[in-house]
């Protein structure tokens, strides 16, 4: 007689069914940064596979590969972050993330390790001042503070980026900084413009240093400029000197280009310091008085 291997299901005493199994994520596999990598910069990109289930995750940075200390605990729902802020300079680290699903936490992924750089520090901006409206678009210097340097790096220069978005996606300049002055020599801190820009437009501009060995420090803080549209030249009617024979002039329209849409200015005098008419002109012109016999229109003193 054959043998009969019988399933069972064994129910608990006062259950009326199986209990459903529990099934929490599995742990991830890290990919970014690889094992045994030198950053540059300390804000890396730490990047794993999705895990099923998953619906956050918990990323963990620790000087020991215990995790019995955290440089970074980090909950996050995409399988990848950026750190807000550097991570310590110049530190052996290790990494792991764990997966968080609806029936609790997986299991830590196994660890990597990698060696975070030791570059000079992040660049503070100092010139010009953060949405300054700038007039000569030919001699604009860009000015930031010296950065410290650890004992034992050289450094290299900086890299200089001015782009007329905040993503800098659309960068109108990426230069590299490395003049030096003095004795012994240092790497200037500044940069000027040489290359016109577009006037009434806002610029963007960030800096970051970098050692002899290309590491580099993050990007400082975003200031930006913005450069003046330029002032009506070409002024044509009433041309000047004339006596107008209506106070509401019919050709007035021309007196600047189609394009530029500007409020028209009628000065008693020609220092401006008060206006008859300081907009578009929608109304008449003032009636001629005792205290204004005519309004004559000057384009110089």
């Amino acid at each position: 007689m054959s043998a009969v291997t019988i399933a069972a299901t064994i129910i608990p005493v006062g259950l009326s069914s199986a209990p459903s199994a529990m099934i929490m994520p599995a742990p991830a596999a890290l990919t970014l940064p690889a094992n045994d990598a030198t950053l540059q910069p300390n804000r890396p990109i730490f990047d794993w596979d999705d895990v099923p289930g998953a619906a956050s995750y918990t990323l963990q940075v620790s000087t020991v590969n215990t995790f019995a200390s955290f440089v970074l605990n980090q909950s996050t729902i995409e399988s990848t972050y950026i750190p807000a802020k550097d991570l310590p300079a110049n530190k052996l680290l290790f990494w792991r993330v764990i997966a968080n699903g609806a029936n609790g936490p997986s299991l830590p992924s196994g660890f990597l390790k990698f060696t975070t750089a030791n570059p000079p520090s992040m660049p503070v901006l100092s010139a010009p001042a953060d949405n300054l409206l700038i007039a000569n678009t030919l001699t604009l210097k860009l000015d930031w503070a010296n950065v410290t340097v650890p004992v034992g790096i050289t450094l290299g220069g900086y890299q200089l980026e001015v782009a007329t978005d905040t993503a800098f996606s659309s960068a109108v300049l990426t230069q590299n900084v490395t003049s030096t002055i003095g004795t012994p020599p240092v790497v200037v801190s500044e940069f000027t413009l040489t290359t016109p820009l577009s006037s009434n437009t806002k610029y963007y501009w960030h800096v970051r240093s970098y050692d002899s060995g290309s590491h580099y420090s993050s990007w400082s803080l975003v200031r930006s400029f913005r450069m003046i549209m330029p002032a009506p030249t070409a002024l044509t009617l009433p041309s000047n000197g004339t006596t107008l024979q209506t106070v509401r002039p019919s050709s007035i329209g021309t007196m600047f280009p189609a394009q530029q849409v500007t409020p028209f200015r009628f000065p008693r005098f020609n220092t401006f310091a008060s206006f008859a008419l300081n907009t578009l002109p929608l109304v008449p012109l003032t009636r001629p008085s005792k205290t204004c016999p005519q309004i004559n229109l000057s384009s110089g003193a």
